[in-house]
Protein backbone atom coordinates (compact mmCIF):
# COMPACT_ATOMS: atom_id res chain seq x y z
CA UNK A 1 0.00 0.00 0.00
CA UNK A 2 1.17 3.61 -0.43
CA UNK A 3 1.53 5.72 2.62
CA UNK A 4 -1.35 8.03 3.32
CA UNK A 5 -3.25 6.55 0.21
CA UNK A 6 -6.99 6.02 1.90
CA UNK A 7 -7.62 2.17 2.36
CA UNK A 8 -10.81 2.39 0.18
CA UNK A 9 -9.06 3.95 -2.67
CA UNK A 10 -6.31 1.32 -2.77
CA UNK A 11 -8.90 -1.54 -2.58
CA UNK A 12 -10.52 0.20 -5.81
CA UNK A 13 -7.14 0.36 -7.62
CA UNK A 14 -6.30 -3.51 -6.72
CA UNK A 15 -9.98 -4.41 -7.63
CA UNK A 16 -9.44 -2.90 -11.08
CA UNK A 17 -6.24 -3.92 -11.97
CA UNK A 18 -7.24 -7.89 -11.18
CA UNK A 19 -10.15 -6.95 -13.41
CA UNK A 20 -8.16 -6.08 -16.01
CA UNK A 21 -5.39 -9.02 -15.37
CA UNK A 22 -2.42 -6.40 -14.43
CA UNK A 23 -0.41 -6.95 -11.92
CA UNK A 24 -0.11 -3.55 -9.24
CA UNK A 25 3.01 -2.37 -11.02
CA UNK A 26 1.80 -2.85 -14.48
CA UNK A 27 -1.43 -0.95 -13.23
CA UNK A 28 0.58 1.92 -11.81
CA UNK A 29 2.65 2.26 -14.20
CA UNK A 30 0.44 2.40 -17.20
CA UNK A 31 -2.08 5.14 -15.31
CA UNK A 32 1.26 7.04 -14.88
CA UNK A 33 1.73 7.22 -18.43
CA UNK A 34 -1.88 8.13 -19.34
CA UNK A 35 -1.44 11.39 -16.58
CA UNK A 36 1.83 11.62 -18.32
CA UNK A 37 1.00 11.78 -21.89
CA UNK A 38 -2.09 13.74 -21.48
CA UNK A 39 -0.56 16.27 -19.00
CA UNK A 40 2.04 16.71 -21.84
CA UNK A 41 -0.39 16.78 -24.66
CA UNK A 42 -1.00 20.63 -24.50
CA UNK A 43 -3.48 22.38 -23.77
CA UNK A 44 -7.48 20.92 -23.76
CA UNK A 45 -10.27 23.28 -24.87
CA UNK A 46 -14.09 22.94 -25.04
CA UNK A 47 -15.90 23.72 -27.94
CA UNK A 48 -17.43 27.39 -27.82
CA UNK A 49 -21.05 27.52 -27.43
CA UNK A 50 -23.85 27.54 -30.05
CA UNK A 51 -23.69 30.51 -32.15
CA UNK A 52 -27.51 32.31 -31.77
CA UNK A 53 -29.10 32.37 -35.12
CA UNK A 54 -28.15 34.97 -37.11
CA UNK A 55 -24.70 35.78 -35.81
CA UNK A 56 -21.92 35.57 -38.56
CA UNK A 57 -19.46 32.51 -38.62
CA UNK A 58 -15.96 34.10 -37.37
CA UNK A 59 -13.06 34.46 -39.66
CA UNK A 60 -9.63 34.07 -38.69
CA UNK A 61 -7.62 37.08 -38.80
CA UNK A 62 -4.39 37.81 -38.13
CA UNK A 63 -3.50 40.72 -35.97
CA UNK A 64 -1.33 43.74 -37.32
CA UNK A 65 2.26 43.54 -35.40
CA UNK A 66 3.84 47.02 -35.29
CA UNK A 67 6.80 46.32 -33.02
CA UNK A 68 9.09 43.81 -30.74
CA UNK A 69 7.19 45.72 -27.90
CA UNK A 70 3.61 44.84 -28.90
CA UNK A 71 4.34 41.15 -29.76
CA UNK A 72 5.64 41.25 -26.36
CA UNK A 73 2.76 42.46 -24.73
CA UNK A 74 0.93 39.90 -26.73
CA UNK A 75 2.57 37.21 -25.22
CA UNK A 76 2.18 38.76 -21.92
CA UNK A 77 -1.23 38.93 -22.10
CA UNK A 78 -1.68 35.62 -23.36
CA UNK A 79 0.47 33.45 -21.01
CA UNK A 80 -1.91 35.64 -18.32
CA UNK A 81 -4.91 34.31 -19.72
CA UNK A 82 -3.46 31.11 -19.54
CA UNK A 83 -2.25 31.03 -16.25
CA UNK A 84 -5.71 32.60 -15.18
CA UNK A 85 -7.31 29.85 -17.09
CA UNK A 86 -5.21 26.80 -15.64
CA UNK A 87 -3.79 25.60 -18.67
CA UNK A 88 0.18 25.86 -20.14
CA UNK A 89 1.16 27.70 -23.41
CA UNK A 90 1.89 25.38 -26.20
CA UNK A 91 5.51 25.59 -26.95
CA UNK A 92 4.92 26.24 -30.56
CA UNK A 93 3.22 29.84 -29.40
CA UNK A 94 6.91 30.73 -28.11
CA UNK A 95 8.51 29.44 -30.98
CA UNK A 96 6.07 31.43 -33.72
CA UNK A 97 6.51 34.78 -31.10
CA UNK A 98 10.42 34.29 -31.14
CA UNK A 99 10.46 33.88 -35.19
CA UNK A 100 8.20 36.88 -35.45
CA UNK A 101 10.52 38.71 -33.23
CA UNK A 102 13.39 37.61 -35.24
CA UNK A 103 12.22 38.71 -38.53
CA UNK A 104 11.17 42.40 -37.13
CA UNK A 105 14.68 42.72 -35.56
CA UNK A 106 16.04 41.49 -38.73
CA UNK A 107 14.06 44.04 -41.09
CA UNK A 108 14.99 46.81 -38.62
CA UNK A 109 18.93 45.84 -38.44
CA UNK A 110 18.71 45.62 -42.38
CA UNK A 111 16.99 49.00 -42.75
CA UNK A 112 19.61 50.93 -40.69
CA UNK A 113 22.63 49.18 -42.29
CA UNK A 114 20.68 50.43 -45.53
CA UNK A 115 20.97 46.95 -47.08
CA UNK A 116 18.33 45.03 -49.42
CA UNK A 117 15.61 43.11 -47.96
CA UNK A 118 16.82 39.15 -48.35
CA UNK A 119 16.84 37.70 -51.61
CA UNK A 120 17.27 41.36 -53.43
CA UNK A 121 20.76 41.94 -55.28
CA UNK A 122 21.78 45.29 -56.81
CA UNK A 123 21.40 45.25 -60.20
CA UNK A 124 25.11 45.45 -60.83
CA UNK A 125 25.74 41.84 -58.76
CA UNK A 126 23.08 40.44 -61.00
CA UNK A 127 24.14 41.22 -63.83
CA UNK A 128 27.78 40.31 -63.05
CA UNK A 129 26.34 36.38 -61.92
CA UNK A 130 24.20 35.98 -65.14
CA UNK A 131 27.17 36.82 -67.12
CA UNK A 132 28.76 33.96 -65.18
CA UNK A 133 26.47 31.41 -65.67
CA UNK A 134 26.21 31.72 -69.06
CA UNK A 135 30.04 31.89 -69.57
CA UNK A 136 29.82 28.61 -67.72
CA UNK A 137 27.39 27.64 -69.89
CA UNK A 138 29.36 28.24 -73.23
CA UNK A 139 32.56 26.63 -71.38
CA UNK A 140 30.34 23.55 -71.18
CA UNK A 141 29.04 23.33 -74.68
CA UNK A 142 32.31 24.01 -76.13
CA UNK A 143 34.28 20.98 -74.38
CA UNK A 144 31.11 18.81 -75.81
CA UNK A 145 31.88 20.20 -79.32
Amino acid sequence: MIKSMDRAEWDRAIAHANARGESMASFAARAFRQMRERDTAGPMFTPPAERPAGQPEAIGFALPIESVGELAALMQGQAAMATAAGLRLPEAHARDALALARASVGEALRAVRGSRPRGQQPEALRLANERKREAAAARRLAGRA
